[in-house]
């Protein structure tokens, strides 16, 4: 895994191999369900794409923590 399951948590942000950027919507127990955009320059106002995948899936698709971006919408 890339990183520590446990460490995810609502509202941190994370870039894949692929540099898609993800920010963690919400844990609930085992799932996380993540917001996703498409690298540092891609939109991500507005609304964004929701999924969710298990904790450890989120873990190994991801490869580092990385700062959210200043202007993105405020989680609820």
């Amino acid at each position: 895994m890339s990183i520590d399951p446990q460490t995810i948590a609502k509202g941190k942000c994370y870039k894949t191999a692929t540099n898609q950027h993800r920010r963690v919507y919400d844990v609930t127990g085992d799932l996380v369900t993540y917001e996703s955009w498409s690298g540092p320059i891609g939109n991500h106002v507005g609304n964004l794409h929701r999924d969710k995948i298990s904790r450890d899936g989120f873990a190994q698709a991801v490869e580092a923590e990385i700062p959210c971006p200043i202007n993105i919408n405020p989680l609820p």
